[in-house]
């Protein structure tokens, strides 16, 4: 610290005998301070040690907590079930910031459950410390009012200047038949984290942590493949009159009576159901279907998807899934299609090449034989003849003749479908392939397989047949 003096008080004194007896009072008790070992600080020197512990700015945001809580590879994950990724958004303060103004104030709705402070000091050699910790610590709120405390201590270690944001966050109102917990844990012990998706209430399902809420019904569950099996407990008001009822099926499908693999009634609030154990295929989804039952008939449904496997494997998954759609069709009456091998890829892909690469002296009877004329009527291909199936091991040959009628096509989409509903696999041969090749299929699988031509005015009329690989 300084030792500050006036020096200009001894000129002063010679001028006027009152000021000189002033000034000698204000010498001795600077003398005084000195002896003591005390600083005696100027009044510019007062307002530096205030202003050091000013902030200059103070920010909220609703932290991105879905990578935080998960994990990169799991969030990936996640992406690919439909849940979306979590972006951290601003949280406005009711009072626009002045270094001045220390109390602070702000509202969120029910599913924002933590926030970010983001204060900026004055001074860059301050420290701030939010609840007594780390700033960069997201703060976790309650329904109701939060006080969250933002103390800056300037370079002294002595001055401070403590700064109160009051965040309140909305409490949600229960509605008949809202649960008010639900938890799903593995058959490690462990609690499974419930992220909210967007397939039925896409407001609610962006921008929230990983957790249960009433209002939400649609949630993903990503479980390692170690996890064999899940039990659900689901928590209500104790003076509701309910009771749930918890299905646990497979294969993207409700659980209805068809292909329900348990079920299970709790009559009491914190109850746990029977043990649902999960299909043995990784990168299956498993679904859980909880309806909950009160007086006078109806039920609230939540719908949990399940996914099993190692983190690894399903953003392989995803990976593979974003490949096949870049490369689809943008054709909107297009099924997803699976990957075509990549040899027969290249091998439709050649075959187009060629045939936009046409020697020049062709003859236009030549090119009308083919069907591929400019001259043709600016029409959609009409449907192709002469489909025929063949099976030759676990392959089926497909071939076709060209369209008697309508506009000329400048190429053919091919689909294979299997009886189990599994995605269709799509080809695309140009103009002049009137055959393709389906390897590697199953053996006692039907399948049917469709046929149409199209050109740049449209498509003509699918033509399909069956065919069973023996």
């Amino acid at each position: 610290m300084k030792h500050v003096f006036d020096l200009t008080l001894d000129r002063r004194a010679a001028i006027s005998p009152g000021k000189t007896i002033r000034g000698g009072v204000v010498l001795l008790l600077a003398a005084a301070l000195m002896a003591l070992g005390m600083a005696y600080p100027s009044s510019v020197d007062a307002q530096v040690a205030s202003s050091d512990a000013d902030l200059a700015g103070l920010a909220l945001v609703r932290p991105s907590t879905v990578s935080d809580v998960l994990g990169t590879d799991a969030l990936t994950v996640l992406r690919y079930t439909g849940a979306p990724s979590e972006p951290p958004l601003a949280v406005s303060l009711n009072e626009p910031f002045a270094a001045g103004t220390t109390a602070y104030t702000a509202n969120v709705g029910d599913h924002v459950r933590r926030v970010l402070i983001t204060p900026t000091p004055s001074d860059s050699n301050a420290t701030v410390t939010v609840n007594g910790g780390d700033p960069a610590t997201p703060v976790n709120l309650s329904a109701g009012a939060n006080v969250i405390n933002v103390l800056v201590t300037a370079e002294d270690g002595v001055s401070t200047k403590n700064y109160q944001v009051t965040v309140t966050r909305r409490e949600y109102r229960l509605v008949d038949r809202d649960l008010t917990g639900l938890t799903v844990t593995g058959s490690d012990g462990n609690a499974i984290t419930m992220m909210p998706t967007a397939s039925h209430l896409s407001h609610y399902a962006l921008h929230q942590v990983p957790g249960f809420y009433p209002y939400v019904t649609n949630y993903s569950l990503w479980v390692p493949s170690s996890v064999t099996s899940v039990t659900v407990t689901p928590t209500w008001d104790a003076g509701s009159d309910y009771w749930v009822e918890v299905r646990g099926g497979t294969n993207f499908l409700h659980p209805t009576k068809r292909n329900v693999v348990t079920t299970t009634r709790v009559n009491t609030s914190g109850g746990t159901s029977t043990t649902i154990t999960l299909n043995e295929n990784l990168l299956s989804v498993n679904e859980i279907w909880v309806g909950v039952h009160g007086p006078g008939g109806g039920a609230h449904l939540y719908f949990l998807d399940v996914l099993r496997g190692t983190a690894q494997d399903l953003a392989n998954q995803y990976a593979q899934e974003v490949a096949r759609r870049a490369l689809q069709d943008s054709d909107p009456q297009e099924q997803p299609q699976e990957e075509v091998p990549e040899a027969e890829e290249n091998e439709d892909q050649q075959q187009s090449l060629q045939e936009q690469a046409e020697p020049e002296g062709v003859s236009e009877a030549q090119l009308a034989e083919d069907g591929a004329t400019s001259g043709a009527a600016e029409t959609p291909p009409g449907p192709v003849q002469d489909l025929s199936l063949r099976v030759n091991g676990k392959r089926i040959i497909v071939s076709w003749n060209a369209p008697a009628d309508g506009g000329a096509p400048s190429g053919y989409q091919v689909k294979l479908e299997s009886s189990d509903g599994g995605k269709a696999k799509i080809r695309r041969p140009g103009a002049k392939k009137l055959k393709i090749v389906y390897r590697n299929l199953e053996r006692g699988a039907t399948y049917q397989v469709s046929v149409r031509a199209k050109n740049q005015w449209g498509t003509g009329a699918w033509i399909s047949s069956q065919i069973t690989v023996e």
